[in-house]
């Protein structure tokens, strides 16, 4: 202990020189420095010229170097892009209507015949067969669309549906069948298109309360948007066509849900969300400003709290300017990492400004008039840069504590896998290590011109209480300074019922109920990501959270968004697929006894179509891998087979088959802990029932789902690292392992709450939620840090004393600083997407524990079990308020703790001079 001891001595000797010698240079030319900084901001701003940002949630969401992501290359490479899907739910005007009637199957036939006549401005596209994703079995005559309807029953045929004579009839026969026209699979189920349907006691179809048409476009997405700008208009025409069926005799209000609304109603939600930050942002400003001001002129410094932030602001765009010109991306999140970084500048910024005790400016009077040796203005310079020179020496060492330790804390964030939670850290990282660089420059230098401001001011006041024979009072107050009262409301008020036994009994209960909640709120903490947590009311088609909710309500097998397809392809890779046919015919055998695989769905696939074609047309079986290839190439040309084209890709160059496609069909996942294992699940089952084809299963969901599987193990990493890195930062900083350790615990009792807050607030573990998690050690450690290093230093031998220094000096900038991003986090509490509202609860969370165990289970631990701790000299030269020696003394009169001086202030004969 002792040579760690010596360790930091040395390092804080090293910390108190570096700062005593740039801040008297700065204070000497502070015009030179601000010049300097300004040009270095400038420089480090051209890396702008590079900015890159990422908007597709799937890249910077989820890990580029999963297995996903390498399928979907090879895939995308080799195929079409999945069809979109466009719905349109049809809800039966009265509760107990029979909807399965010929004239509401009609009216259903019109909304439908309305639909195909939807096209482009160029009549070019539409959802019939121009643009239409077609089905993938033999058919006789032509390709018809891909679709799913009730109308399917009639093969969506309107002179069949008039000539029937018995609906229910027609339904209970086909239900279930195989048939050749155009749903999306050859089996027709009236479950997967109709909902409240009731049975008679026979178990045959007797009436439907809502139906589900569902027509899928073919699409070639975007590689950077992810978006097919031709499908996008459809499937607006689309729901403006449907929304605008008001008509409707046996059904409500048609309800349309296709991906062109969601992204919509998305975009218009997060530009909504968007000035809400701006708001927040604004509020910061203002606070700054008033957390600064007062009516005393001497003590208004609203205007030197705006120049913080403006420092601040310098940082972040110098910061993020060095981040692009290194090849970081930005994503949406990256707004989020100005608005932390933004609290941290704030929160240093005041705990400089607090170094300077503004009550000490009419005793400074007197060393300027005291000063002959220099004019007014010189001297006035000398007692500002001593002045500011001790603020620095005192705020210095706590805010790089802090500094490093956040700093650290961020670049250990960086090193996960989600690009998003990655970039942002290391965003952050920089920023924060470029915040302080400008606060102990810029900054300094703008206080040097405040403080000789402030100075000017006592002197004129100095000048009036003269001019009115008030010098006796001023010369009592100087008399009287031996006996010194703790200036500031923490010191006085709060330490004095924070200290006492009530006050510890209640914080360290308090403490011990909030850490249990966290604790069994972390042991029920899911995991969990569904995209239509992102549809909102009251913006751009505001109709999708309510019509998806009613899908997912009515029709539990389907739903809207990506993560949630119904498809899946079973792929395979190049191979000689003659004398791999076993292993073929194994693999859709043992694909189709998985669980949760639909076995009709593999039943339309190329193999087995092929094969049959071979029987049906006897065709010569071939004998060997040439004629095989020739086969398969022939029966592709065919009226059977012409439906499979795009699901063999034959290598350019060889001629062979170098990947095959075969859509299955899985049953709807409860939770992504099930999606998880059902991936994992086909997998294996696939790699193990034909290793020789190298079989690939995907579809769209895999990508999110991947990400999901790893985002536990990457939070419990990051914070491991980072939790590590902040305690070694602690012990070689604050020189004591019992001190460094105390802070370490509530770092990670912070982390511990704020994970499980997520089961507190009904969320669960993702992407976003994980995000926040990792980030809490940074921001969790400053409020303990300041508290704690303050507390070392401090020039006083109890405990208890100590605590009321660090109370006194630093607990008005410590609630400062957080209160500044807790207001702004406030205000984010009225964005809409599910990214802010989480971004509002878990910001909350964090900032609030930050402070509960900065300014009370900090005090109070270190009141009970802190350690003894030397005082170095260095820190006895600081302040005003360091150069007293701190003792409690409990009056009998009143309980107010005071602070006496060993030094006692003592009249020389040149003051008496100036007097008389």
């Amino acid at each position: 202990m002792k040579y760690l001891q010596k360790i930091s001595e040395k390092v804080q000797q090293f910390e108190a020189e570096v700062f005593e010698k740039l801040t008297e240079k700065i204070a000497v030319y502070p015009k030179r420095t601000v010049k300097i900084c300004l040009m270095i901001v400038l420089l480090c701003s051209l890396g702008w010229l590079r900015f890159s940002q990422e908007d597709d949630p799937q890249k910077f969401l989820t890990p580029q170097d999963s297995r996903a992501v390498r399928d979907r290359a090879f895939i995308e490479d080799r195929f079409e892009d999945p069809p979109s899907q466009s719905h349109v739910m049809l809800n039966r005007r009265n509760d107990g209507d029979n909807i399965l009637k010929k004239e509401a199957l009609l009216e259903v036939f019109d909304l439908h015949e309305r639909i195909e006549l939807i096209d482009s401005r160029k009549a070019s596209e539409g959802y019939d067969s121009r643009t239409c994703a077609q089905v993938y079995w033999r058919t006789p005559d032509e390709l018809p669309c891909r679709r799913e309807s009730i109308l399917a029953f009639w093969d969506y045929n309107r002179t069949s549906l008039q000539l029937d004579t018995d609906i229910l009839e027609t339904i209970n026969t086909k239900n279930n069948m195989h048939i050749d026209c155009c749903s999306s699979s050859q089996i027709l189920n009236i479950d997967s298109i109709a909902s409240k349907i009731h049975y008679d006691s026979h178990g045959r179809i007797i009436s439907v309360g809502a139906l589900l048409s569902t027509y899928y476009l073919k699409q070639d997405l975007h590689s950077k948007t992810r978006q097919d700008p031709v499908v996008y208009r459809l499937e607006k025409d689309f729901d403006r066509t449907l929304r605008r069926q008001r008509n409707l005799k046996y059904f409500e209000k048609a309800k349309p849900l296709t991906a062109g609304g969601i992204n919509e109603n998305v975009d218009a939600a997060f530009a909504f969300d968007e000035r809400i930050v701006m708001l927040a942002f604004i509020s910061i400003s203002t606070y700054a400003y008033f957390a600064l001001a007062s009516r005393q002129r001497q003590r208004h410094r609203g205007m030197l709290g705006l120049q913080a932030l403006g420092c601040v602001a310098l940082a972040i765009a110098s910061g993020w300017g060095l981040c692009f010109f290194f090849g970081v991306e930005l994503s949406p999140l990256g707004t989020v990492a100005a608005f932390l970084v933004l609290g941290i500048g704030l929160d240093d910024a005041f705990v400089i400004i607090g170094g300077i005790d503004e009550d000490s400016f009419p005793y400074e009077v007197n060393e300027i008039l005291l000063d002959n040796t220099q004019n007014l203005d010189d001297a006035i310079d000398r007692v500002a840069a001593r002045l500011v020179v001790n603020a620095l020496k005192l705020a210095g060492p706590s805010i790089l504590t802090t500094t490093t330790t956040d700093a650290c804390a961020f670049f250990a964030g960086s090193y996960t896998r989600i690009p998003a939670i990655s970039n942002f850290c290391t965003f952050a990282a920089v920023s924060v290590l470029a915040d302080f660089f400008l606060q102990v420059t810029l900054f300094v230098a703008l206080f040097v011109f405040d403080t000789r401001k402030k100075l000017r001011m006592a002197l004129d006041e100095r000048n009036k209480n003269q001019n009115i024979s008030n010098l006796n009072i001023i010369s009592q107050q100087v008399q009287e300074s031996s006996i010194y009262k703790p200036t500031t409301w923490y010191g006085l008020v709060y330490a004095k019922y924070l200290l006492s036994i009530p006050g510890i009994f209640f914080v360290l209960t308090t403490t011990i109920v909030i850490t249990t909640l966290g604790i069994i709120g972390s042991m029920h903490v899911t995991m969990d990501f569904r995209y239509n947590w992102f549809y909102v009311y009251g913006v751009g088609s505001n109709y999708v959270p309510k019509n998806d909710h009613f899908l997912r309500k009515r029709f539990k097998s389907l739903s809207s968004g990506e993560e949630s397809a119904a498809y899946y392809g079973l792929y395979t890779k190049d191979a000689d697929y003659f004398l791999q046919a076993d292993a073929m015919q194994n693999l859709i055998y043992q694909f189709s006894a998985l669980k949760f695989v639909d076995p009709a769905s593999l039943q339309a696939n190329w193999y087995s179509a092929h094969q049959q074609w071979l029987i049906d047309t006897s065709q010569t079986i071939p004998s060997d891998s040439q004629t095989y290839l020739i086969s398969i190439k022939q029966f592709l040309a065919s009226d059977d087979g012409r439906a499979y084209n795009k699901k063999i890709f034959f290598d350019p160059n060889s001629g062979q088959i170098s990947a095959t496609e075969i859509n299955t069909r899985w049953l709807q996942p409860k939770d992504a802990r099930q999606s998880i294992h059902w991936m994992r699940a086909a997998r294996r089952r696939a790699k193990d029932a034909a290793p020789q084809l190298r079989p690939i299963v995907f579809a769209p969901p895999f990508v999110w789902i991947e990400g999901l599987a790893i985002i536990t193990n990457e939070t419990i990493r990051s914070l491991a690292i980072a939790t590590s890195v902040v305690i070694f930062v602690l012990i070689t900083l604050l020189g004591d392992l019992a001190l460094a350790a105390l802070v370490g615990s509530m770092v990670v009792s912070i982390c511990l709450c704020v994970y499980g807050s997520i089961y507190w607030y009904g969320d669960h573990l993702n992407f976003i939620s994980g995000f926040f998690i990792i980030i809490s050690v940074g921001l969790a450690t400053d409020a303990p840090a300041h508290i704690a290093h303050t507390y070392i230093h401090a020039p006083t031998n109890t405990a208890r004393d100590r605590v009321v220094f660090a109370l006194d000096t630093l607990g008005s900038s410590v609630f400062r600083g957080a209160f500044s991003t807790l207001l702004g986090t406030l205000v984010i509490g009225f964005a809409k997407t599910y990214v802010f509202q989480t971004f509002f609860w878990y910001l909350t969370s964090i900032m609030v524990l930050s402070m509960w165990f900065g300014l009370a289970v900090a005090p109070c631990s270190l009141a009970l079990i802190g350690p003894y701790l030397y005082s170095t000299k260095i820190s006895q030269e600081v302040s005003s308020k360091s150069k007293a020696v701190l003792t409690t003394a409990d009056s009998s009169e009143d309980d107010t703790d005071t602070v006496v001086y060993d030094t006692a202030y003592t009249r020389t004969d040149e003051e008496n001079d100036i007097e008389e």
